[in-house]
């Protein structure tokens, strides 16, 4: 028999609901929760684009004759009257019944097929009433299929770009938290599976690829009126890395708690609290981390998983913070304010996650779709907590670390000497021992010289030279390798700000991360402005006074000479992978104007960045183009040369000519400009040699016809006509770049 239910809402109050959802894929986030606690552990989301249909199906606990009964109450949720928690153990993640009425802003009908305990349904709705039936089948299986009728085509087409955009990969909060791997979600969308499986952010945070250096974990405790902080960096062993405690019963100052906890008395960046602490018992409790990367090494990763730092309520992501590279936080504010930081947009991942949020006791409002908050006093006491607190205490921190150069300005004085000495400790290893006849050290590079033990292999493990005696002392001693993905020789380009931290990774027994320390060889010392080979040794000394040691060999090459590396003059091999991209130091020397072409410039060189030139050539090379063109303005600017578009290669030489010759020229790429030199005499002599013409065997491969083409000529050529982009394109780069970098540090 076929009951029906009308729909107990007014329209008026209907179409409030429905104006409400902010997105289709907000429809898919509350039909996955409600399978979610209904039990299910499989859900399946199928879109077929040419139907205009979208089937959500789960194997959860199925609907009852009550539970369809409520589907008539929108707005007014069955869910926490009674019970707070689903059969997962954990909040319910749905609340306010609007799961089903939410389809209706995408769809024109329902059908739902259901099995539970009370036997199989069949449930269909219009928008404007239910009707559902009890029917016989012989089907054991619990669970539920949504089927959605006649979606709008722009909604499925928004929906699928979400999905593409991995907005669906991050709907849960199981990529940062573990304990909610409690179902597997699997999309097809026209018969095509799609994977938006990803690592979770821990996996990504202790892999050496990725180029992790700090970890952020913090809690609220609204009960207690208080935050635990912690800052982990892998860096730096001088930031207290243990759990500090920050309570609202007084006004709270981030300049007392960086000299209280963490011995700094210089403070950066802080803001005014309008909100706290008296707002602090509106807030509900939270838990949270950041993990924030350095440099360009595993980025490729980092922009897989999706750089930003999302909301989560009851294990589910709120949509307004879902996006990647939502700044929300404002770190693009912070870096562009104070350049030597890593707490960039695109450098951090990070959750905030409200597992027991109760709309029906908490202040803290909610949209009922769970898209974003309503902005009033308890949210604003929140943003203070995040971006007053944890936000400014990790970007204080972070400066000071990474400048330390001026630590003795930075820290305490009495606790930097305390600090040394601590350090000094420890006696250094004996590294002495020279190659023989100029060849490379007996140690292959992989191998630790350990002063207390010998030669132990650290990539297998194995110590074959020792007794069994020796093999049991050496678990005990720290281990010194090679991170992941580098082999000897380390190949640096000439003129790369070198980073020795980037190449070794340390670790003490219990896995610990350590600092190592670095030892030159005086008598070889790595100088990155001269073609060779060196040595650098690593040391290391765990707290039981153990040491070990590294010796790495590196190649300083130019790869835009040496005959062994290609067979002919002009057709040296760039490893694409190295072009294309500044690097953090450097871009830390720029000097942006106001307005405009300030933002233009940053945009195109994060644009440029994020391109692969072996995937996506012209695209690299058309922003190559307008880079060149932004710098002549920017310097044109600086110098009061007139800018003449028609004359990009003029201009090029214009500014070239105006760049002095007095600054040393290790100084060039990590020194801020400070009116004394731009270009040192060498570069600038090359550059201006390689702007006059290029190989003429280059020029008859591109276009028989050309000439004597200037570097600009060239691009234009590339942009302008039907050639193909050769990866000349990257040589090209290499030679700019010096002349690039002198424009960026142009003063404003």
């Amino acid at each position: 028999m076929i009951e029906t239910l009308d729909l107990e809402i007014p329209l008026e109050k209907q179409m409030e609901i429905l104006s409400e959802v902010a997105s289709p894929l907000v429809v898919l986030a509350e039909l996955i929760k409600n399978g979610f606690d209904e039990k299910a552990k499989n859900i399946s989301i199928r879109i077929n684009t040419s139907d205009s249909k979208i089937e959500v199906q789960d194997d959860g606990r199925g609907f009852t004759e009550s539970s369809i009964k409520t589907l008539s109450q929108p707005g007014e949720s069955y869910k926490k009257r009674n019970n707070l928690y689903n059969p997962h153990g954990k909040f319910f993640a749905g609340s306010m019944g609007i799961g089903l009425l939410s389809v209706f802003s995408i769809a024109e009908r329902i059908e739902i097929v259901s099995k539970g305990a009370e036997g199989y349904f069949i449930i269909k709705s219009d928008g404007t009433k239910f009707t559902y039936e009890n029917v016989e089948k012989p089907i054991t299986e619990t669970g539920t299929k949504i089927t959605l009728l006649n979606v709008k085509k722009s909604d499925i087409s928004v929906l699928v770009e979400d999905i593409n955009n991995d907005k669906l990969k991050h709907i849960c909060v199981n990529n940062y938290l573990n304990d909610y791997n409690l179902f597997d979600l699997k999309v097809e969308i026209d018969g095509e599976s799609y994977n938006i499986k990803s690592p979770s952010a821990e996996e990504l945070y202790n892999k050496d690829s990725c180029n992790f250096t700090t970890k952020v974990s913090f809690s609220y405790n609204k009960e207690k009126k208080e935050l635990t902080y912690q800052i982990d960096r892998k860096d730096s062993d001088i930031i207290n890395s243990s759990p500090v405690s920050i309570k609202f019963d007084k006004q709270v100052d981030i300049k007392d708690i960086l000299e209280d906890h963490f011995h700094i008395k210089e403070v950066f960046k802080k803001e005014d609290f309008v909100f706290l602490p008296n707002g602090a018992n509106q807030v509900c409790d939270f838990e949270g981390a950041l993990y924030i990367k350095e440099g360009r090494k595993g980025w490729k990763e980092i922009k897989k998983f999706g750089p930003a730092v999302r909301i989560y309520v009851n294990g589910f992501a709120m949509y307004n913070f879902i996006d990647r590279e939502k700044d929300w936080l404002n770190l693009s504010m912070l870096s562009q304010n104070v350049k030597n930081s890593g707490l960039k947009p695109n450098n951090t991942i990070g959750y905030i996650s409200f597992s027991k949020f109760n709309e029906y006791s908490e202040e803290l409002q909610i949209s009922k779709e769970r898209s974003h908050f309503y902005d009033k006093s308890p949210y604003r006491s929140f943003h203070e907590l995040i971006f007053n607190i944890i936000v400014l205490l990790t970007f204080n921190i972070d400066v000071v670390v990474r400048n330390k150069d001026h630590w003795t300005r930075y820290f305490d004085e009495q606790f930097l000497q305390e600090y040394y000495t601590k350090l000094t400790q420890y006696d250094k290893p004996d590294v002495s021992d020279e190659p023989k006849n100029g060849g490379t050290p007996q140690s292959d590079g992989n191998q630790i010289k350990d002063n207390n033990l010998g030669s132990i292999d650290p990539v297998k493990n194995d110590v074959d030279s020792l007794n069994d005696n020796e093999i049991t002392d050496n678990s005990n001693s720290p281990i010194i390798k090679l991170k992941e993905g580098y082999k000897e020789p380390i190949i640096l380009n000439i003129g790369t700000n070198f980073n020795p931290d980037q190449f070794v990774i340390s670790s003490d027994c219990n896995g610990e991360i350590l600092k190592s320390t670095i030892l030159y060889n005086k008598s070889n010392t790595l100088n990155v402005y001269k073609i060779g080979e060196y040595i650098v040794s690593y040391s290391v000394v765990d707290k039981n006074n153990v040491s070990a040691s590294l010796d790495v060999r590196f190649l300083v090459v130019d790869p835009n000479k040496g005959k062994s590396i290609g067979p002919k003059k002009g057709k040296v091999k760039v490893d694409p992978s190295l072009a294309f991209y500044f690097t953090e130091d450097e871009i830390n020397t720029f000097s942006y104007p106001s307005g405009n072409l300030s933002r233009k410039i940053q945009q195109t060189i994060k644009e440029m960045q994020d391109l692969k030139f072996e995937d996506q050539p012209i695209a690299t090379t058309a922003l190559f183009r307008v880079l060149v063109e932004l710098c002549c303005r920017k310097a044109c600017d600086a110098f009061g040369i007139t800018f003449s578009e028609r004359n990009l290669g003029g201009v090029v030489k214009q500014v070239l000519n105006n760049m002095t010759n007095k600054l040393s020229e290790e100084k060039l790429v990590n020194t801020k400009f400070k009116g004394e030199q731009l270009l040192d005499s060498k570069n600038a002599t090359e550059i201006r040699n390689f702007l006059k013409t290029l190989d003429q065997e280059e020029l008859q491969n591109i276009q028989k016809e050309v000439g004597d083409k200037s570097i600009v000529d060239m691009l234009n050529l590339y942009m302008h006509r039907e050639n193909e982009v050769t990866d000349d394109i990257v040589r090209y780069w290499n030679r700019m770049k010096p002349f690039l970098i002198a424009c960026l540090q142009v003063p404003k």
